[in-house]
């Protein structure tokens, strides 16, 4: 009797001791602060862990970012709560703002373990350990799906060196490692060739449609590591904008037709905006009051129907094409802002928007800034 009693009084002592380290099993914390850096959209994030006398996580707090206004505020915001409230890093990115969570997240472990705690322990899991597929669709046998293993041991391996040039005209030289688009569908009888078009959507919601143009004349990789370090696979497109390097790549839908038809009709810009004031509304943009109107008032108002693209080209000569669903679900934002006409909506991902729009084309109808 009395063996089966120490025998339970040993399994509640043990039960007591797991349950007191937490659901990862984490050790106390050195007491102090400590300061860690993580990659996020924008660039660095910095955040400052304080560790109490009881080795516990007391409070993070954003030290230094560069982060879009308004994209990442809630990641900013509600991530550090988070890793104090649950002393865990096991929490879920923000929709929208994926990269920005994953860089406050990598931040706050940089601190865990200076502070002489094992970041997994805490349930952290560094954005390219994860393990992403990616879906090809749009294939003539079907949906095609592309683990990390794969990726990385079943396709030739391509390295070549690329420069990105984003919205601002700021270029950054890359060194890529990878798997060419063209290879793996190759081995799927297939070729870039075949298509139009190709969607390349990622896993925080961003999407871009590559056109005819880009997809037949460069080297499109998948490109798991760039610059010696590993990464969850992104698109590098040597030759084109940034907003072609899709980061966070979870599928690519092929497409078959994604060309411009001939222009039938022409319709004014602004006389469609000055028709439609009445029933703008008001849009903020960077804290700016602005006014805006709804993409599918335009659409409506000059009948044009549904097309499976829309293109759209700026003052600075880009050309994006877009998907019409998406397009239609947006907002033109005509005053207030130094980059109306601006193509926006408060959920599309910031490296999707459009500034100073010239021209939008749906079928054959061109409606053209004056």
């Amino acid at each position: 009797m009395m063996k089966k009693l120490f025998a339970l009084l040993l399994a509640a002592c043990l039960g007591l001791a797991l349950f007191a380290c937490g659901k990862s099993g984490q050790a106390g914390l050195l007491p102090g602060m400590y300061t860690g850096t993580g990659t996020g959209h924008g660039g660095p994030i910095e955040v400052r862990l304080t560790v109490d006398g009881a080795g516990r996580i007391a409070g993070v707090e954003i030290f230094s970012e560069s982060e879009t206004p308004g994209y990442a505020a809630q990641a900013l915001e509600l991530l550090p709560k988070g890793i104090v409230e649950q002393q865990s890093l096991e929490l879920d990115a923000v929709a929208g703002a994926t990269l920005s969570s994953q860089g406050v997240l990598a931040a706050a472990a940089n601190a865990v373990a200076q502070a002489g705690g094992d970041p997994k322990d805490y349930g952290f899991v560094a954005a390219a350990d994860e393990n992403r597929d990616i879906v090809i669709t749009g294939l003539p046998g079907g949906a095609l799906r592309v683990t990390n293993e794969q990726l990385r041991g079943g396709y030739e391996i391509t390295e070549l060196d690329a420069v990105s040039i984003n919205s601002k005209g700021v270029e950054k030289n890359v060194h890529a490692k990878g798997v060419l688009l063209e290879m793996v569908l190759q081995k799927q009888g297939a070729s870039l060739r075949d298509f139009d078009a190709a969607t390349a959507t990622a896993s925080d919601g961003y999407a871009i449609t590559i056109p005819s143009g880009v997809l037949h004349s460069r080297d499109i990789l998948i490109a798991f590591e760039t610059d010696g370090e590993a990464i969850t696979p992104r698109f590098v497109v040597p030759g084109e904008r940034a907003m072609y390097w899709v980061k966070l790549l979870s599928e690519i839908a092929l497409e078959g037709q994604a060309q411009e038809a001939p222009v039938t009709q022409e319709v004014s810009l602004n006389e469609l905006i000055e028709r439609l004031q009445g029933q703008a509304q008001d849009y903020k943009v960077h804290d700016a009051d602005c006014r805006a109107l709804p993409l599918a008032l335009l659409l409506r108002e000059i009948g044009a129907e549904p097309a499976a693209f829309v293109t759209v080209k700026s003052a600075d000569g880009l050309t994006k094409t877009e998907k019409y669903d998406t397009f239609a679900a947006q907002l033109l934002v005509f005053e207030g802002t130094p980059d109306a006409p601006l193509y926006t909506g408060p959920d599309l991902p910031s490296g999707m928007r459009v500034k100073n729009v010239v021209s939008f084309q749906i079928g054959g109808i061109l409606v053209k800034a004056d």
